[in-house]
Order: C-alpha cells, then structure tokens, then sequence
C-alpha cells in the first residue's frame, strides 16, 4: 500500500532543499564584496608607466663636413637567416630525404612550416621536396609562395626560386613557362 506520511515527508525534504539552494543563489547574486554603494566602491588606477631617463644635457654631434643622410642605407642579405629550430628541422628532413624517409622528411618540413609559416627558406624546401616526390604542380605552388615571402634586394635567393619554378613547370611539360621562368632567373644573375 502506499504511505501517505512517508511521501509528505519526502515532499517536504525536496521543498526545503529547492529553497535552500534558490536563497543560497539569490544571496550570492545580491551579495557585494567590496561592500557599500557603487559610489564608495575604490577606483583602479592607471597602469605605471616608466618614465623616459633624463639624458643629461645635449652636445652637438660632431660635424664632420659630410652631409648626414635623410634615409637609413639599405644593406642587402646573403641569405634569410631562420630560427635555430627552424635550421634544425631543415637539416633534419633533408637528411631523411637524402636516406629515402620520405615520410619522415615531410613530418620535419610540417613542423618547420609551422614554426615558421613565411619563411622563404621553409617554402623552398618544401617546393625541392614536392619536386623529387613527384608533385610539380604543388611544388610551383610552395616556390611561387616563398617567392613572394622575399626581400627585393635579395636577388641570389630569387634566382634560385626561378630555377625551381623552372624545373616544375619544365616537369609539367610547360616548355615556354619553363623557358620564361629560367630567363627571370638569368636576368637577376
């Protein structure tokens, strides 16, 4: 049979518990634990910033009779230096390559790409690496990208981008683009 008693006994532990819990919310809502009025309540202050250091008192610069220049002077780069992480995952992979692992030379070229995503050097050996797999089209794709990641003045890096796109249009059997391509990079010798 059923228990009346047992039931309402029941009932009022869940009743008691509900409101419990819901005056436990309300109060944490309601609660300010700074205390008093938004008006009391303290204000931040503003970040510390260092000041500039007095430089002491100005001399003139030395005049050497030689007009100053307006601009700084532009010195060209051999070659884009990458991270030492970057260099290391390079020689890795072209090591795996050189041994026939070509799995692992695309997982060390992965995380170099990664690392370095704009890095023209990270784009030419993945281009050189598509080239020997067999995949001209995606291997013209990375070179044209580094490319593209170059400094102006650095032609020497660019030539050899040209000679690359080259070889992958010449794969493809693009004859005149492989021509065009190879005459670019003659012209930035």
């Amino acid at each position: 049979m059923y228990n009346n008693r047992n039931h309402r006994s029941t009932l009022w532990w869940k009743q008691a518990l509900l409101g419990g819990t819901m005056l436990a919310l309300l109060t944490g809502c309601v609660y300010d634990p700074l205390g008093g009025d938004a008006g009391e309540r303290p204000t931040l202050r503003e970040p510390w910033v260092p000041k500039p250091m007095d430089a002491g008192p100005q001399s003139e610069p030395y005049d050497t009779g030689e007009p100053t220049p307006t601009e700084p002077v532009a010195r060209p780069r051999a070659q884009p230096e990458p991270s030492s992480a970057v260099a290391f995952l390079l020689k890795k992979a072209k090591q795996e390559q050189s041994a026939g692992n070509l799995d692992q030379a695309a997982t060390y070229l992965d995380r170099a790409y990664r690392i370095a995503p704009s890095d023209p050097l990270v784009s030419y050996a993945m281009s050189e690496f598509l080239l020997r797999r067999g995949d001209p089209d995606k291997a013209e794709h990375w070179a044209l990208q580094g490319l593209s990641f170059l400094d102006s003045e650095d032609v020497g890096m660019k030539a050899r981008f040209w000679r690359l796109i080259s070889d992958c249009r010449a794969e493809n059997g693009d004859i005149s683009g492989a021509n065009e391509a190879e005459r670019r990079a003659q012209r930035l010798r």
